[in-house]
């Protein structure tokens, strides 16, 4: 057994205090080879930097909040580039009983993973990588029909027009609190 210099221990034993706490890293700026999948969960190597693996099952909480909203069991796509945000997003949907079946964060990833994963909801920004949010949306909907909301900064009318041409069928502006998201997604349910 090799023996590691005390040094090594002690900062190996501050880092253990945090190793239940579940770590989601969201980045477009990876490699295939950067991720491996293990039998029960992620690993992300990252070269030069210290990685540890992520077991899927603690990044959504199991309590789900099934009020009488209707979306229990339905799916949702999450097409957004902000990290945090998207960790947002999941966390309350995953509450509000909505299965998260899957996330992009480029608009093309956004087009292609929607089209394959043929969700009931798509929650969907605007300013995204590769290709705009709205052009993103056209392209769903030329394809399949699903409810589209755009979730973006900007506050503006030319954009809320635009979107809503594109076919969108509801527009929040961010910073978006928990309760406007879920309301958004069960008014659009209900229209429907």
């Amino acid at each position: 057994m090799k023996r590691m210099s005390p040094a090594y221990n002690a900062r190996r034993n501050r880092s253990t205090r945090f190793r239940n706490l579940p770590a989601f890293i969201v980045s477009y700026h990876y490699l295939p080879n950067d991720i491996r999948r293990t039998s029960r969960s992620l690993c992300l190597v990252t070269g030069k930097h210290l990685s540890r693996k992520v077991e899927p099952r603690l990044l959504l909480t199991e309590n789900k909040l099934t009020a009488s909203t209707g979306l229990t069991g339905k799916r949702v796509v999450v097409c957004e580039d902000e990290g945090l945000t998207i960790i947002q997003f999941v966390s309350v949907l995953a509450k509000t009983g909505l299965e998260v079946a899957g996330i992009a964060v480029t608009g093309k990833e956004a087009v292609d993973l929607v089209l394959q994963e043929r969700p009931d909801f798509v929650i969907m920004d605007i300013n995204m990588p590769a290709l705009n949010g709205i052009e993103a949306v056209r392209r769903i909907l030329a394809e399949f029909q699903t409810h589209i909301i755009m979730v973006t900064a900007y506050s503006d009318a030319a954009h809320l027009e635009e979107a809503l041409s594109a076919g969108a069928a509801g527009y929040l502006v961010k910073p978006v609190s928990s309760g406007e998201l879920v309301d958004a997604l069960v008014e659009v349910y209900r229209a429907a």
